[in-house]
């Protein structure tokens, strides 16, 4: 899992070379708005549908950490 802020700005970077004419975070945009841009770009130029989990880093680490005892 990465931060919303990289994976908005890896998004950027690959999808650029695929088509996608967003190739930059417009200023006012937040990571998620740019993540939910490049994800209609895909559902309506390639039917793909995709879904993104949100979740807390350390929270997870707990959970983890419970579940090994």
């Amino acid at each position: 899992m990465l931060p919303v802020e990289v994976l908005a700005n890896k998004i950027a970077e690959i999808s650029s070379t695929c088509g996608f004419q967003e190739d930059s975070q417009e200023k006012s945009d937040s990571p998620l708005e740019y993540l939910g841009k490049h994800g209609r770009w895909l559902r309506e130029t390639h039917g793909v549908r995709q879904f993104i989990l949100l979740a807390h880093s350390n929270y997870l680490d707990e959970l983890r950490r419970e579940l090994k005892y």
